[in-house]
C-alpha cells in the first residue's frame, strides 16, 4: 500500500522514514518528494508497506506522530482521475484545476513532436 505523509520538517531524511515505519510490515521503499530546482523536499513524501494490513495498522500507530519536532500527517495516498476535483480540506471551494486539460478542452488534440514533424496526439 502506497502511504502519504505530509507535514514533514526540512531535516526529515528518507533513513527518518524508514526507521519510523521500519517496525510495520515489509518496507519496500521509501520517497521523499523533491523541488529540482533546490533538490531539497517539498516536505512530504510516500511509504510502502505491504502487506495492507500492516499498512492500516502504520497509519493508525503513526498518523500525528512527531518528527523532528513536527506532527506529521501519515494516510492512506487514493489516486484520483484527472478529472476528479478535490475540496480544501477545511470544507472550502473546490481548488481551480492548472492540468493542461482544462486548458486546451477535453479531447482536444495535444501537439507531439516526432522527428521534426508536429502530430498531433488526442
Amino acid at each position: 500500500m502506497n502511504i502519504f505523509i505530509g507535514n514533514l520538517a526540512p531535516s526529515v531524511t528518507e533513513n527518518d522514514l524508514k526507521t519510523a515505519f521500519g517496525g510495520h510490515g515489509t518496507l519496500l521503499n521509501v520517497v521523499l518528494i523533491k523541488d529540482p530546482a533546490t533538490n531539497k523536499h517539498r516536505g512530504y513524501g510516500h511509504v510502502f508497506i505491504a502487506p495492507d494490513t500492516a499498512a492500516r495498522a502504520a497509519i493508525a500507530e503513526l498518523n500525528g506522530l512527531t518528527l523532528k519536532g513536527q506532527r506529521v500527517t501519515v494516510r492512506e495516498c487514493i489516486y484520483r482521475a484527472a478529472d476528479q476535483h478535490r475540496e480544501r480540506q477545511a470544507g472550502g471551494p473546490e481548488r481551480p484545476s492548472h492540468g493542461t486539460h482544462e486548458r486546451r478542452g477535453r479531447g482536444s488534440p495535444i501537439p507531439v513532436r516526432l522527428m521534426g514533424k508536429t502530430l498531433f496526439q488526442s
